[in-house]
């Protein structure tokens, strides 16, 4: 009893936090929609008990009173109409306004969650529980709320009628009905236990299906011949989705129909009690119209009263997914620190990591060891070191996208981990090798990298220029109006210029600090030597991070720093690096052994 008490109490919290969402979108249309509901839910009973009267009055040959009640009844069932239309429209009015706040509240959520949160796999778990059906779910549950109400309300006006023939009548259609009400809950939680349990699966087979559809995955797919592969697999989630539903169907499908047996039963057992009395002249023709229509509206509103109950409830299983999510601690604060103007420094700052530890989430090896190292204000460092030496994640310690295991970073010489990460991140202008190819038009790739600005021509122009990618941009068929990518139609852009505009982006952002991981990886030999030519120019007034594989271009550095296997192994100029002849000489001329031309 304790346990459906509390399941009970849960769901009403539930609608609770469901109707404040609605409240909180239209307190006016919300109170709106409560009046239809509660209008509807009185009219049948009016009805039936209207019929009555015109069925006697026609029996006791009354004529003008007949027909006055037939327009009553005419009146009961045009405004019945208008609050069908009504409702109709509320419900649509309504549930777009939802799920657009719903998927707003999800989304700002994210915004607000840091970087590490998106590889934990229960996170992501939880955020696709929260976002699945987010657009219909609450509303889905809102209505059914209402729903309750109405058919309770509708239910206590046809109790009131039938009472007045038996109360036994009354007890009849309660029992007849009520154990469908246990059956649609349990067949509910069974529902809800599967969807639960397959989650992870579920975003399995999304992954595939994007990868069989998308625009980025269509050339190693088409190469490599993975179509039959990944549809197969794909479809193998898919069969398993069907047969865990289509067990849980079979599970629960026979105690549904033996209720439903069960209800019909006793809704002609009260038929026959209410002709058997008419037939008896226990109670007139027009009784016996006024209760076959209670008889039967008794048992729909019933049937629909715990049809609704159950609907509600398991969209309370459902809705205590997005609740949980939206209840997670937010451990990044986005709001009123991007938008803030750019504060002009005296300097750039000076950069410190001081005895460095890190391991990323679900690993045990160290991807960072006890590194420290300075980088000066306005010096240029450059990064270097075998792949998963630790480069980039310095950087995404930098930015403050991770947190340090242990140690600290420190920007001008405050610890970066007391600062808001919106406001540390606002003195970076970061490329990461990986960088993003939004599908905007070229002008808002580039401006992206500082919102405050992305309306600006000027500003973005001149970004282009210093990231080398205005030539190309003025080229294209509406210049920086166009769409860039082609998966909305857009123009395609080769992976060279690609790079180009997110180099702009990065200079667009007016930063202390500018980070350049691999900058030139895609670039031409003409266009690499450009950017290293001007690159005094554009960091000028700037701290500058530079990670590279290409050691032609580390000796525009003033300084090198050399990582391996997460340690910081050695430090100094390429001349020094070079004489000491450690990690760095050797890869330099391993790579230098590739440029040589013999003669």
């Amino acid at each position: 009893m304790r346990g459906w008490l509390a399941e009970i109490r849960s769901a009403l919290q539930s609608i609770r936090r469901a109707f404040g969402l609605l409240w909180s979108i239209s307190p006016p249309r919300t109170l709106l929609y409560g009046a239809v509901t509660l209008s509807d839910a009185l009219l049948p009973a009016l009805v039936a008990w209207v019929a009555k009267r015109i069925v006697d009055a026609v029996v006791a040959g009354q004529m003008d009173t007949a027909l006055a009640w037939v327009g009553v009844e005419c009146g009961l069932v045009a405004l019945r109409s208008v609050l069908y239309h009504g409702d109709d429209y509320l419900k649509t009015w309504l549930g777009g306004r939802l799920s657009i706040r719903v998927n707003s509240l999800i989304v700002d959520k994210a915004l607000q969650m840091s970087a590490r949160h998106f590889e934990d796999s229960a996170f992501c778990d939880q955020l696709a529980r929260a976002a699945k059906e987010a657009s219909s779910r609450p509303l889905h549950m809102i209505m059914h709320g209402f729903g309750f109400v109405r058919e309770a309300v509708r239910l206590v006006s046809y109790i009131v009628l039938l009472w007045g023939f038996s109360p036994w009548a009354v007890l009849a259609v309660l029992a007849g009905t009520a154990p469908q009400f246990a059956v649609q809950a349990w067949a509910a939680s069974v529902a809800f236990a599967v969807q639960q349990a397959r989650t992870l699966d579920e975003r399995r087979a999304d992954y595939l299906r994007e990868v069989l559809l998308r625009e980025a995955f269509v050339k190693e797919v088409k190469l490599f011949a993975l179509g039959r592969y990944l549809l197969s697999r794909y479809l193998d989630h898919q069969e398993d989705f069907f047969s865990q539903d289509q067990r849980a169907v079979r599970r629960t499908l026979g105690w549904t129909f033996a209720m439903r047996i069960l209800a019909t039963l006793v809704f002609y057992g009260l038929y026959f009690w209410v002709v058997r009395d008419t037939v008896l002249r226990l109670i007139s023709l027009g009784d016996m119209t006024m209760l076959m229509l209670v008889v039967r509206g008794s048992q729909e509103s019933f049937e629909a009263l715990l049809n609704n109950a159950a609907k509600v409830y398991e969209g309370k299983l459902f809705m205590s997914n997005l609740f949980e999510y939206l209840a997670l601690p937010e451990d990044e604060p986005w709001r009123d620190i991007e938008d803030r103007p750019q504060p002009s420094a005296a300097e750039p700052p000076e950069i410190r990591f001081e005895e460095i530890r890190f391991c990323y989430p679900g690993c045990e090896a160290l991807a960072l060891d006890g590194v420290s190292f300075c980088v000066q204000p306005g010096e240029t460092v450059a990064l270097v070191g075998p792949n998963g030496a630790g480069k980039t994640t310095l950087i995404k310690l930098l930015a403050r996208l991770y947190e340090p295991s242990s140690g600290r970073v420190r920007v001008g010489g405050r610890d970066a981990g007391e600062m808001a990460p919106a406001e540390l991140r606002r003195r970076i202008g970061i490329i990461f090798q990986d960088f993003v190819q939004f599908h905007l038009t070229a002008g808002e790739n580039i401006g992206v990298g500082w919102i405050p600005s992305i309306g600006r021509a000027d500003e973005i122009r001149a970004a282009a220029e210093q990231g080398d990618a205005d030539g190309f941009v003025q080229k294209l068929e509406q210049g920086y109006d166009t769409m860039l990518g082609r998966y909305y139609g857009g123009a395609q852009l080769s992976i060279g210029q690609w790079q180009r505009i997110a180099l702009s982006r990065a200079f667009m952002r007016r930063s202390d600090v500018l980070v350049l991981d691999e900058p030139t990886a895609a670039l031409d030999a003409e266009s690499e030597a450009r950017l290293f030519g001007r690159l005094d120019d554009l960091k000028q007034g700037r701290t500058a991070i530079l990670i590279t594989h290409r050691f032609s271009t580390v000796r525009f550095a003033d300084r090198i720093v050399v990582l391996d296997e997460g340690r910081l192994v050695e430090q100094g100029t390429h001349a020094e690096l070079l004489a000491a002849g450690g990690l760095y000489a050797r890869m330099f001329r391993l790579q230098a052994r590739g440029y040589a031309i013999e003669s």
